[in-house]
């Protein structure tokens, strides 16, 4: 059995009804010898997955845990929050549509809706992506301020296609003219015959956090038709970030009428807020500027 195996055999103890097991009970119940117990038990402790008290010796599951499973509850609440939205968008395009969330230097896929298309791009979730390269990532830098392109820069443009910028100078040039534009084009700088049209998520205090994209193969995705789609995916970003402002809102009412509530109050209306229709409208977006590459 693999060290994963034990951790994942040690971590499968606990239960609701099983909080607290001992090194002991943990041999006796796995079949493991004291000794790997002992071992695992402390490289799980040493990654906060478990924790032991210092009193009786018994160890109980950490907090990295409860930090990962609110990973996966936002999760879930962001793809039910979003999901109809760039479903609206496949419909409108025929192609994937994308949400990614900016994570350091880097754009990760949180969710997405796949195209009616066979040939569809392979993707999965949790990929995480260059932001110099794509369109969600160019759009996250064109709006976030130069502090996170020269970070950016200063981590190196690493060539993905003979289309990539790497220059930094043609960098910030471009970024300059996707901020006035709105929205940003990704022409083969990542895949060679890959191309997208991307445009900026805001949470409630109006920071870009994350980006919508449209995502598809050059042939079907030539730039008239990317310009074309750029319209509604900025009306899609737009709708996402009031929805996630409104769940955000909704979230911080219910925990202060929580903090001040009495002992068996009722709640103050749902915890969800009400359905917004995306109204999406297929329509050119504005002048593409210096729009070369994107």
């Amino acid at each position: 059995m693999s060290a994963i195996n034990h951790a994942m055999t040690v971590l499968g103890l606990f239960t609701r009804e099983v909080r607290e097991l001992g090194v002991r009970e943990m041999s006796r119940r796995t079949g493991l010898s004291k000794s790997t117990v002992h071992r695992v038990v402390s490289e799980l402790a040493a990654g906060r997955f478990l924790e032991k008290d210092p009193q009786s010796g018994r160890y109980r599951l950490g907090i990295r845990l409860l930090e990962l499973g609110g990973l996966v509850q936002t999760q879930l609440e962001l793809s039910e929050t979003v999901e109809p939205i760039l479903r609206t968008l496949v419909r409108l395009s025929g192609e994937s549509v994308h949400l990614g969330i900016l994570d350091d230097l880097e754009v990760v896929r949180a969710t997405k809706v796949e195209g009616a298309h066979e040939d569809r791009l392979h993707s999965y979730l949790g990929e995480r992506l260059p932001l110099y390269c794509t369109a969600g990532g160019k759009v996250i830098l064109a709006f976030r301020g130069p502090e996170l392109t020269e970070r950016v820069i200063a981590h190196g443009l690493q060539p993905r296609t003979r289309h990539t910028l790497v220059n930094p100078k043609d960098l910030r040039a471009h970024l300059r003219d996707v901020r006035s534009q709105g929205y940003a084009l990704d022409l083969d700088e990542l895949h060679e015959g890959l191309r997208c049209v991307g445009a900026p998520i805001r949470d409630g205090t109006g920071a870009v956090i994350g980006a919508v994209t449209i995502v598809g193969p050059a042939a079907r995705l030539p730039l008239d038709r990317l310009r074309l789609l750029a319209g509604p995916v900025v009306e899609a970003a737009r709708e996402v970030s009031r929805r996630l402002e409104a769940r955000q809102l909704a979230a911080v009412r219910v925990d202060v009428w929580r903090a001040s509530a009495g002992p068996h109050p009722r709640p103050p209306g749902p915890r969800h807020p009400p359905a917004i229709g995306t109204g999406l409208v297929l329509r050119r977006a504005g002048s593409p500027g210096r729009q070369g590459r994107g």
